[in-house]
């Protein structure tokens, strides 16, 4: 098999395999309040006092609301592209739902 054969060959073979989505925690910093946060994929919110979440958040990246809906929305775009599976987009917008839910604790 040629080289120029194999390189489209495994591109293909590798988009087809599933991606697997990962819980992840993402918060919601409240200023003097601390921080409310939720996880991805499951039901755990977490609440952090004023102290804990400063000794917790150092090193975490941020982003606002804007951007979180700029990569919602180009994430939409892909999986439509990629032809995701129904379960994979009920995932992500169970996803971005729990994200968006912080939008009430601000």
């Amino acid at each position: 098999m040629s080289l120029k054969l194999l390189i489209p060959l495994s591109v293909f073979l590798v988009s087809c395999q599933p991606v697997r989505i990962y819980d992840m925690k993402v918060c919601a910093d409240l200023g003097r309040e601390g921080a409310h946060c939720n996880h991805t994929l499951k039901d755990e919110p977490e609440n952090y006092t004023r102290g804990a979440w400063d000794q917790v958040r150092y090193g975490w990246l941020c982003m606002d609301s804007q951007s979180f809906t700029d990569v919602e929305t180009e994430i939409k775009e892909l999986c439509q592209r990629a032809a995701c599976t129904y379960r994979e987009r009920q995932q992500l917008e169970q996803i971005a739902e729990r994200i968006r839910a912080l939008n009430e604790h601000r």
